[in-house]
């Protein structure tokens, strides 16, 4: 299942971790591991990535550069994202001083989380967290040709074409699959494979 933003804990759990472990500080700064974000001349802050204090823009909120839209269905990766912010030559604000929320704080954060440990960042989590908290149909879906057994996947309501009566949708649903009981309101959440990384 898609968990989209919602994958931002087990990330922020990853980086205290690795706080903890002495490893990383959240007073590192981000060119440290990423070099390409030494070119603000402000001090950005492994903690103002995760704190959404960065005065880093929203990667959709730039120009893709290849002239294709940010969406799913025009694959890109976390590190074209990462790149398209990052050739924003200044910070919305300077660091720590205004939130804003931008997903690139996040994806970075994957990215630091890498660079320290010496692992995948899915490889990481799934060691640290999913592993020893039992979690085990849980992952992080760094690699979109991997084939996930079970996997759901689910729609957005964009246009009324989508949206099927609730009458209807009963029909469609398989004998007991809870996840497409009918309701009153089609679904809202986009369920996929997460790939923060």
């Amino acid at each position: 299942m898609h968990i989209a933003s919602l994958y931002k804990q087990f990330t922020a759990a990853c980086v205290a971790l690795l706080v903890q472990q002495g490893r990383l500080s959240l007073d590192d700064e981000v060119k440290r591991y990423v070099p390409a974000a030494g070119q603000y001349l402000e001090r950005l802050l492994v903690k103002h990535l995760v704190y959404m204090t960065s005065g880093l823009p929203e990667y959709h909120a730039q120009a893709r550069g290849n002239g294709l839209n940010w969406n799913l269905y025009d694959y890109f990766t976390v590190d074209t994202a990462i790149a398209a912010t990052l050739r924003r030559p200044q910070l919305l604000f300077t660091p720590g001083t205004q939130w804003a929320y931008s997903n690139v704080n996040y994806m970075l954060l994957t990215k630091i989380v890498k660079q320290v440990s010496g692992q995948r960042f899915a490889a990481f989590a799934e060691q640290h967290l999913f592993t020893p908290l039992g979690m085990r149909h849980t992952l992080v879906n760094d690699d979109v040709t991997q084939v996930v057994p079970n996997r759901v996947t689910g729609y957005v309501r964009r246009t009324p074409r989508w949206w099927m009566p609730p009458d209807k949708l009963a029909s469609t649903c398989a004998p007991k699959a809870t996840l497409c009981k009918p309701t009153a309101t089609p679904p809202i959440t986009a369920v996929a494979a997460c790939s923060p990384a």
